[in-house]
């Protein structure tokens, strides 16, 4: 008797209901490019599936950030946080997402109405003749931020595909205000 065998076949060509396919040739590519984007931002808020490293996008989550500004006369700060929690980006509002055609870098602008961090800080350093050192909670409390991501690439060929590698990445923020409060910024110094 013949063996009965049953076999998937999956389907390469669909595509997540929550990415829009947008081709770069089109005039509406920007448009479509941050409607997709947004789009995506909009899923990351209620998870998607298979995706394990972001198991929540609001709150988010980092278990460690290191900043390191600076090594001049005027500023040098290293700041290290832990136990981070941000709320806000479940409001991201995409303004623009550009792509460009010759290597496919590309822009994204996004504003958040409201973003706030909490988490455990250590910093060590000084800002002029101020010395900046303790460690205890922060919280930031930041309004109408505006994130502009720029990132390069390369693209390269290997076994016959073409690879996307990022190079580089740059971000800028603005804000409308922020509000910051450290606890024990100068360990316990009362007169700073």
């Amino acid at each position: 008797c013949p063996q009965l065998r049953t076999t998937k076949t999956i389907n390469t060509s669909s595509t997540a209901d929550y990415i829009k396919t947008c081709k770069i040739a089109e005039k509406n590519f920007v448009n479509c490019s941050t409607e997709s984007i947004q789009m995506l931002f909009d899923k990351l808020n209620t998870g998607i599936p298979g995706l394990d490293t972001i198991k929540s996008f609001d709150p988010f989550l980092l278990n460690r950030i290191k900043i390191t500004q600076g090594n001049s006369n005027a500023i040098n700060l290293k700041v290290e946080l832990s136990n981070v929690k941000i709320e806000g980006f479940g409001h991201t509002n995409v303004l623009e997402s550009m792509v460009y055609p010759k290597d496919y870098s590309w822009k994204t602008i996004f504003m958040l109405p409201e973003m706030k961090l909490k988490g455990d800080y250590s910093l060590f350093g000084r800002i002029l003749l101020i010395p900046l050192n303790g460690r205890g909670e922060v919280f930031l409390d930041a309004e109408n931020m505006t994130v502009t991501m720029r990132t390069k690439t390369r693209l390269y060929s290997k076994g016959g595909y073409t690879f996307y590698n990022v190079t580089s990445t740059d971000v800028d923020f603005k804000l409308d205000g922020l509000r910051s409060y450290f606890s024990n910024l100068f360990n316990g110094q009362k007169q700073l």
